[in-house]
């Protein structure tokens, strides 16, 4: 009746529920997946992590899970790597599986619908930081390009630690011209 595509490994089992109405699946992926029996369609996805960690999201990427299994999760536009604390606090729902095994259609928090991750156009938000060159003082210079999303305060970790920040103003606006890397 209905094809059930959602694991990237081999389904150990597929089981219903008591009352029929649900499907549950799980596989060598990691992953539970709930589906609606009658439609076909995923409710919501499960991912068991190592050290009891978990993360649960549904279709549209709103999540919740363990603070370790939240630690984990990382969004990604293509090859571009999109930090959590960017959208953490639009697409974390605490309790998200609760009501979506309630039957909710509109997913809510707080008493208002909780955006979808399409809805929120994080892509080509962040700037590219690409290094330039080390010079014999072993200073790095990088070259930081702004995209859609301008260019606020950049900060430099060092070993993990908030080492400076500096203002877009504090910047130099030097251009250096581009190496071409690849003929």
């Amino acid at each position: 009746m209905h094809t059930l595509a959602g694991h990237t490994f081999d389904v150990y089992s597929a089981v219903y529920n008591a009352t029929g109405s649900q499907i549950v699946t799980s596989g060598s992926d990691h992953k539970t997946i709930i589906w609606d029996a009658h439609t076909g369609k995923q409710l919501y996805t499960r991912l068991q992590l190592k050290g009891g960690d978990w993360l649960a999201y549904d279709e549209h990427y709103r999540f919740e899970g363990s603070p370790g299994g939240i630690e984990q999760l990382y969004l990604v536009c293509g090859l571009e790597v999109i930090d959590l604390n960017q959208v953490k606090d639009s697409l974390y729902v605490p309790g998200l599986v609760s009501q979506i095994m309630a039957g909710n259609k509109e997913i809510m928090l707080h008493d208002k619908p909780v955006a979808k991750l399409e809805d929120l156009q994080i892509c080509e938000l962040t700037p590219v930081v690409e290094p330039i060159d080390q010079d014999k003082t072993n200073r790095i210079r990088y070259r930081i390009i702004p995209r859609k999303g301008g260019l606020g305060n950049v900060e430099l970790y060092i070993n993990n630690n908030l080492t400076y920040t500096y203002k877009p103003s504090d910047l130099k606006k030097n251009p250096i011209p581009k190496t071409t890397y690849w003929k």
